[in-house]
Order: C-alpha cells, then structure tokens, then sequence
C-alpha cells in the first residue's frame, strides 16, 4: 500500500499519561505480536512532522532516515518512573489479523506539542479504527503499571 493512501488514526494523550498509554502499547503488542521490531526516524526537524509525513519525506526526499527508537523516562507514580518510547515505530497486527503500524510521538514543548500521541497507520479504515480503540480498552486496564521500551535490533 502506498503512503500516499494509509489512513492515520491519532488519539491524543495529555504527557502525564504517557507510562499508561505506553503500557497499554505493550498489552497490545504482547496480544496481537510484532511483527517488525520497533524502529524510530533520523534527522532534523522532526518536531515539525507528523510520523507519516516523515516516513514519506524520507522515501521520496531522503530527508530523514530510519533508524533507532527514541526513548526517555516517563513518570508513572509518585517514586516511580518508566521508559517509554518518544518517536517509534513497530509493525503489529490489528485485531482482525490485517497489518497495522503503531506509531507513538511524544510531547516536544520546544515546538509546541503538548501531547503524547499514539498513532496506527493501516490500509483500511475498520483495521485503522479497531486498534486504537484496543489500545484504549488496554490502557484502562493496565493503568499505573511499568512499561518497557523495545529498541530495533
């Protein structure tokens, strides 16, 4: 499928958020499977793009590159912290089998966005849909627990 016709679902997340959210990630990679390990984006002016926009600025005009998953350290409790992935990417499925991306994209306040943002990228709109709406179902359930960030072998 060309990115030229992927439908991006985003959910947006306030930073505090971003151990849960992360941690509802995780169930669902750990139900559904990885189906490619997680990989992140390479070069400058990244806090400009949405993720898709930078996956086709880097096919067509070689201006970002792939590379390793971005992480850091969210909190998830008043002594506790969590690593959680800031700008990745991992290849998974949705919950009827068909190939999704789930891409997350934290907070940057240094270019104004204050949100953690999930995103499932998928060539049909029921598979774009049902996965973020999972991960949600995942979220309230695994709420306050610690996640693990991957990196890409």
């Amino acid at each position: 499928m060309p990115l030229t016709q992927a439908l991006v679902v985003t959910r947006n997340y306030e930073d505090w958020e971003h151990a849960n959210v992360q941690a509802g990630i995780d169930a669902y990679l750990a139900e559904h499977g990885v189906r490619t390990d997680w990989f992140g984006i390479a070069g400058g002016q990244r806090g400009h793009e949405d993720l898709v926009g930078m996956l086709f600025a880097a096919r067509n005009h070689r201006l970002y590159e792939l590379g390793a998953v971005d992480c850091t350290t969210a909190t998830n409790g008043p002594d506790a912290a969590a690593e959680v992935v800031q700008l990745g990417l991992v290849g998974t499925a949705a919950p009827d089998g068909t190939s999704v991306i789930v891409g997350v994209r934290g907070t940057n306040q240094q270019y104004g966005q204050m949100y953690y943002r999930p995103e499932v990228i998928a060539g049909e709109r029921a598979a774009a849909t049902a996965t973020p709406d999972r991960i949600e179902q995942l979220i309230a359930e695994h709420e306050c627990c610690v996640a693990t960030c991957w990196s890409s072998a």
